[in-house]
């Protein structure tokens, strides 16, 4: 995977769906951080332990098709409807949302992501004397590729293909309309 250019598309993505209009919302850079940790929390605390709990895994042969499919062409209804009926809500569906919204959080986080060399660039932060943002670089820099490489070690050890799911759900969230629907 190139994990560079996944961070810039994704994060991208989420950009134009409005996801960082922190003004409109009147919320500051640091507390639009903290939501972003929360939500990358209640993916796998939630979402993810839901759908282990209720034995939800995604069919491997519909996954395969979506996967297939999503690189060779623009999601149609028919895609839709075999992501929703086999892939969507799934433990390793949810586990790459966790994965994205990592990708999104270091996206928003640094400045400048060089894809040649794979180099995270931090951003001059608004309000450098705040704690919180000079925390929220040092894990930027150190704990984020630790955290995302327990979570690829994970799927690989339990024969989730996580980079089929992680190119799925991006195609699916290429989809959906603004925020997803949502408040943030």
């Amino acid at each position: 995977m190139d994990i560079p250019k996944l961070i810039i598309e994704h994060h991208s993505m989420m950009t134009d769906r409005g996801f960082h209009d922190i003004k409109t919302r009147e919320i500051s850079r640091e507390n639009h951080i903290r939501e972003l940790h929360a939500l990358m929390i209640g993916e796998l605390c939630g979402e993810a332990l839901e759908a282990h709990r209720t034995n939800n895994f995604a069919d491997l042969i519909k996954l395969q098709t979506c996967y297939v499919e999503a690189l060779n062409i623009e999601p149609d209804e028919a895609w839709m409807k075999l992501f929703k009926g086999g892939v969507k809500d799934s433990y390793g569906d949810e586990i790459a949302d966790v994965i994205l919204r990592l990708f999104d959080l270091c996206g928003y986080s640094c400045k400048k992501i060089n894809p040649d060399y794979g180099e995270f660039y931090q951003q001059g932060w608004s309000n450098e004397g705040s704690d919180f943002l000079m925390i929220s670089e040092q894990i930027i820099n150190r704990d984020l590729s630790f955290v995302f490489n327990l979570l690829y070690g994970f799927c690989v050890y339990h024969n989730i293909p996580i980079e089929k799911h992680i190119v799925v759900k991006m195609a699916y969230n290429g989809t959906r309309p603004h925020k997803h629907g949502k408040e943030y």
